[in-house]
């Protein structure tokens, strides 16, 4: 009887290490489609990648309740393909994105205009997020000032 047991516990054992197998290739496989494009960055089969430059502000202007105010970012393409940016999202109602072009050929720029009117007085710190072919694949862009 009790080696029938040992019989039994090493076929469990052993469907249970095939199914562990299978399942680790199978999520595996799954993954690495999923992230080709980061796993290409981190493995270098293709470098993109790009700098965030604030150009303009309006840090010399008064900031008014319900006034628009306009920051421009320039985007430099600094890696060895073309960068598609897919989205720009922002944090509130009060963020408004544009951007001049959304693919940016290796050493080529572009501009991010964010549009913002703010809703209350006081200091403020607001984010537009930045979603491209870059590994990570989110960016931050950063707006602070105060609102008089």
């Amino acid at each position: 009887m009790e080696h029938v047991l040992v019989i039994l516990k090493f076929s469990i054992m052993k469907n249970l290490f095939y199914f562990l197998v299978v399942a680790f290739i199978l999520f595996g496989s799954a993954f690495m489609i999923l992230k080709w494009d980061q796993l290409q960055y981190y493995f270098k089969f293709g470098n993109t990648d790009f700098s965030k430059i604030l150009v303009e502000s309006p840090e010399d202007h008064e900031l008014n309740v319900g006034q628009t105010a306009t920051y421009v970012f320039n985007l430099e393409n600094t890696g060895s393909n073309d960068l598609n940016i897919e989205n720009v999202l922002t944090e509130c109602e009060c963020l408004i994105p544009t951007i001049k072009s959304s693919t940016i050929s290796s050493g080529e720029s572009t501009k991010v205009y964010v549009q913002f009117t703010p809703e209350k007085q006081g200091k403020f710190i607001k984010y537009a997020i930045i979603e491209a072919n870059t590994a990570p694949p989110l960016t931050v862009l950063t707006i602070e000032g105060e609102v008089k």
